[in-house]
């Protein structure tokens, strides 16, 4: 009985969401483990990562099922490896057991699922790096969804790199300063991003939780602002652009377009969505 009310409850779920605009782009932050080891008498923390794992199967049944083309799991962050070598080791154990498993299951390629990996990932053990690399070749034919691992990840670290590789490239090419300047958009940061392209990660921390339509144009305004800022110091004319204006749309026009659109004057509730 509990299992056919559990099916009913689900399909009813599901009309509920298919009533709805679905998002395009799904960011899961994997999270809780010890808690639901420590409530549930699991003495291995191994055994709840890998528990946790498993769910994924299910999660990624669910979005195909209702037309979510990329889902990105932040399953572990840079800050995560000054836990004890314990829990780094159960991390990373569970993480390579399921990436084997989708480069080898036949229902990776029943969803036309094609995984991929970001992060800081020279960080990383080789034994992780090879089982990357083993589901990303295994899958890569595969269009219909997109499977982002966010793995020695951090949102703010993403940031401080594509700014750093977008200045590197443009020095070697010869680009003043004023041209990097003027060059500074949301659509140029996102070419050095981790994942450049429609199923990128999104923000990672709580407080930065907000469309990507909001995240990028305020990246690239703070860039501008900083490059404005040091201008003068490369003997540079000032020109008609001051720190305080950038060509860059403020975020806050953003959250304002996006609060009008919400039927509750406020900014949509999903986060991740792209």
């Amino acid at each position: 009985m509990r299992t056919f009310l559990y099916y009913l409850y689900g399909r009813l779920l599901l009309r509920q969401v298919r009533g709805r605009d679905v998002p395009r782009h799904l960011g899961i932050i994997l999270d809780g483990n010890r808690r639901y080891a420590l409530e549930r008498g699991v003495p291995d923390i191994r055994e709840a990562y890998a528990l946790g794992a498993e769910k994924l199967d299910e999660v990624l049944e669910w979005c195909a099922e209702i037309g979510i083309r990329a889902v990105s799991l932040w399953v572990f962050s840079t800050d995560n490896f000054h836990r004890s070598a314990t829990e780094v080791s159960g991390i990373l154990s569970a993480v390579e057991s399921k990436l084997m498993r989708l480069a080898r299951h036949p229902s990776s390629h029943r969803l036309g699922l094609r995984v991929r990996a970001v992060g800081k990932l020279d960080l990383l053990p080789d034994s992780t790096l090879a089982a990357i690399r083993a589901a990303e070749e295994a899958t890569a034919g595969n269009r219909a969804m997109v499977l982002t691992f966010a793995v020695a990840y951090g949102g703010r670290q993403e940031i401080i790199d594509a700014v750093q590789a977008m200045l590197r490239e443009k020095s070697k090419q010869g680009e003043d300063l004023q041209a990097i300047i003027d060059g500074v958009t949301e659509e140029t940061i996102g070419q050095y991003l981790y994942a450049p392209g429609p199923a990128r990660p999104g923000p990672h921390h709580s407080h930065e939780r907000r469309d990507s339509t909001v995240r990028l144009p305020l990246v690239a305004e703070r860039v501008q602002r900083v490059l404005l800022l040091r201008r003068p110091l490369a003997g540079l004319p000032q020109g008609r652009f001051s720190p305080r204006r950038s060509r860059v749309p403020a975020a806050r026009a953003a959250l304002r377009q996006l609060s009008a659109s919400s039927p509750h004057g406020s900014p949509p509730s999903v986060p991740f969505c792209s």
